[in-house]
């Protein structure tokens, strides 16, 4: 079986629960993000323990309570503070590398960023039309990438990503998402669309990139085999982790405004 379709043979499972969680019990979904980050977690300890261990057990806990309090911005903090003081025992006592530091706190600040976007909106439907740029960003990127071979644009870090497939990825994206607007019924206006469409787009390069430059300081091809065809979570997750960052802050800013 070629990669393209133990890819597509991988992601379809993914894709639907995701969807079914989203659109039938949409107050399943934090469950959902907090089995993702835990998965995770444990595919970066498990990168530099080489085996479960008494902190990483706790890391998942701390994720668990997270969940559990998010709504609670006293208790979310002390969380919060209980999580870097882990994370600081671990990098300076143990000695490991600046970055697993710099990536943990990467990991809690998306989860952080997804809760908190969840907390505010009124619905979930943005939540499903980020996914959906995304799925149809990558998706679309990895086919033209891999059918016309042009010029890469970050040859010593990615160098499995083309300019050709960046820009047809975008285009198509933007195509396709226009063409589905109403029956999405998510984004009426078509400025605040295209809006949406850019912010995620972009974010989702920087997301790749950003897990591009982490493995390939560790001299990684993927960060786990969890997922045949993707690597790990972490590397199928990878857009998202920035995205809803960058679009939580987008959605702050936004609220207070």
């Amino acid at each position: 079986m070629n990669e393209l379709n133990l890819r597509i043979l991988t992601s379809l499972p993914l894709i639907f629960i995701g969807f079914i969680i989203i659109y039938l019990y949409p107050n399943l979904l934090i469950y959902l993000v907090s089995i993702i980050f835990i998965i995770i977690n444990i595919e970066w300890n498990l990168i530099f323990f080489k085996r479960l261990n008494f902190l990483i057990f706790l890391q998942i806990f701390l994720i668990i309570l997270f969940q559990i309090f998010f709504e609670n911005l006293f208790f979310s903090i002390i969380i919060f503070s209980i999580y870097f003081t882990l994370i600081y025992f671990i990098y300076f006592y143990n000695k490991y590398k600046l970055i697993y530091l710099i990536t943990l706190l990467y990991f809690f600040l998306s989860l952080a960023s997804i809760f908190s976007l969840i907390n505010i909106i009124d619905n979930f439907n943005i939540i499903y039309f980020i996914t959906i740029n995304i799925i149809l960003f990558d998706s679309f990127s990895y086919i033209f990438g891999k059918t016309f071979k042009s010029k890469k644009i970050l040859p010593k870090i990615s160098p499995g990503k083309s300019i050709s497939g960046y820009l047809l990825g975008i285009l198509f994206t933007f195509i396709t998402i226009y063409l589905l607007k109403d029956f999405l019924s998510i984004i009426k206006n078509i400025h605040n669309l295209s809006l949406h469409i850019t912010i995620i787009i972009f974010s989702a390069i920087i997301g790749d990139i950003i897990e591009s430059i982490i493995k390939r300081n560790l001299s990684l091809k993927d960060i786990s085999n969890f997922l045949p065809g993707h690597g790990g979570f972490f590397d199928r997750f990878d857009s998202f982790l920035f995205v809803f960052i960058i679009i939580n802050i987008f959605y702050q800013i936004n609220y207070l405004l």
